[in-house]
């Protein structure tokens, strides 16, 4: 959102070519420097309007989780996250907030799949009676025939056929690089970012839309060629560059000492992390230590 505010307010007097920081002192240039031209006609070009801003596809589906929470804690997800042991307010406090987005994971995916289970029972029960093989449009079919007047079935069917699997759709498409299935997700769950309290995530949802849209075709067709970065190799483990950064910020602080470091700490540890860390698997090799992952 900040870099939002910089791409629309950081504009450039067109007679000039003198740069401001906001659209009201552009117009106190023009009275002053301009007096003769009217307000209507004030001139001017965005300072970085070559500039596309991409948004972290790591902490979009970290707030699209946080969002479903909110959403499903009170129906269910109370419920479920006691169950599995967190019993103390504390520990339900920081379920809710997902505060370990691991946990927070592996709580999601026990209620997404936990959940489908439920729903399609009736109809795998209905087609074992009548003898028929259970499809996918049978299944759909079944539910806008024979559920439609049940409203308890019918919101869980909405909330895991369309809000729960974009997040699933969110997570497929960054770990294989496909633009077609993390867009999806985007449109899929989108209502839910702008019927909850997501100020930011509003904003980002809107401009990350218009700017992909907006783009020139081959700008476009760049970025959606490169969603997520894989740096083994692996098609099927891609992640997008927040994620690395949060990786690459983690192997720094774990070689900074207890405390607040101090600035010449960080330059030192910034500037030296692949040796220390390469010195460090050694002298675990020699050692005869179990290496840690720290990627």
């Amino acid at each position: 959102t900040l870099m939002y505010k910089l791409l629309h307010n950081s504009v450039v007097c067109a007679l000039c070519n003198k740069p401001f920081k906001s659209h009201k002192h552009l117009g106190e240039h023009y009275k002053a420097t301009h007096p003769t031209i009217p307000d209507k006609e004030v001139a001017f070009v965005k300072e970085f309007d070559w500039v596309m801003p991409r948004v972290g596809g790591g902490h979009y589906e970290m707030n699209m989780l946080k969002t479903l929470f909110d959403v499903m804690w009170a129906p269910c997800l109370k419920a479920l996250c006691f169950g599995m042991g967190f019993e103390s307010p504390t520990a339900l406090a920081s379920a809710k907030r997902c505060a370990n987005n691991h946990k927070a994971w592996m709580l999601f995916l026990i209620f997404h799949q936990g959940t489908i289970r439920e729903l399609v029972r009736p109809y795998v029960q209905t087609c074992l009676e009548e003898g028929h093989k259970p499809t996918t449009l049978g299944y759909i079919d079944y539910v806008y025939t024979s559920m439609d007047n049940n409203k308890n079935y019918m919101f869980y069917f909405e909330i895991v056929l369309r809000y729960s699997q974009a997040i699933i759709n969110m997570r497929m498409g960054m770990r294989r690089d496909n633009s077609d299935l993390v867009w999806s997700a985007k449109h899929k769950f989108k209502e839910l970012i702008h019927s909850r309290n997501h100020p930011k995530y509003q904003v980002i949802e809107m401009y990350d839309t218009l700017y992909h849209e907006m783009a020139p075709p081959p700008l476009r067709n760049f970025v959606d060629a490169h969603v997520s970065v894989s740096r083994s190799g692996n098609h099927c483990l891609g992640e997008d560059i927040d994620f690395l950064l949060e990786e690459e910020n983690r192997k720094c602080k774990m070689l900074l000492p207890p405390g607040v470091p101090s600035e010449a700490r960080w330059q030192i540890v910034c500037r030296n992390v692949s040796d220390l860390h390469e010195l460090r698997t050694k002298q675990q090799t020699m050692t005869g230590q179990t290496s840690q992952n720290t990627s």
